[in-house]
């Protein structure tokens, strides 16, 4: 996400990524709203075995949506958490997984759908600049 920010940030403007296919789409921040970036001073390693275990996740969340999707009935023919979150809305989602898959599966499949939807109350906050609704979802 650093390197599309870098490359599609704009003045007065969020910047909401989406992957697979990439697509960045500006959403403009409220005139009377600020950001304060700070650094927390914690060094985040991206290679050796954090790469490892980021790239386990991954794979982990791939089998959890092939699980669910196989599950679904009628069968559902999606091969992306966007293509099944089209399909069917995200809190019905939420549940279905929660009796389909277990353990980590289930843990990353509740992650990619939860902040799917975090992303577009987010964005929908921001857009109708309603501030307080939009930092509750900044800090769950």
């Amino acid at each position: 996400m650093d390197q599309a920010i870098c490359l599609g940030a704009q003045d007065s403007a969020a910047c909401r990524i989406d992957f697979d296919p990439l697509r960045l789409t500006a959403v403009p921040v409220p005139d009377n709203w600020q950001f304060v970036v700070a650094s927390s001073l914690i060094d985040a390693r991206k290679s050796g075995s954090a790469q490892a275990a980021y790239n386990q996740r991954t794979r982990e969340c791939r089998e959890a949506l092939a699980t669910v999707v196989a599950n679904i009935d009628p069968v559902v023919s999606v091969d992306s958490y966007r293509a099944l979150l089209a399909h069917m809305p995200a809190d019905e989602l939420h549940q279905l997984g929660e009796t389909i898959v277990d353990g980590v599966l289930r843990r990353r499949f509740r992650h990619v759908v939860t902040e799917a939807l975090r992303v577009d109350q987010a964005q929908a906050a921001m857009s109708d600049s309603q501030l307080a609704a939009f930092g509750r979802l900044m800090t769950r």
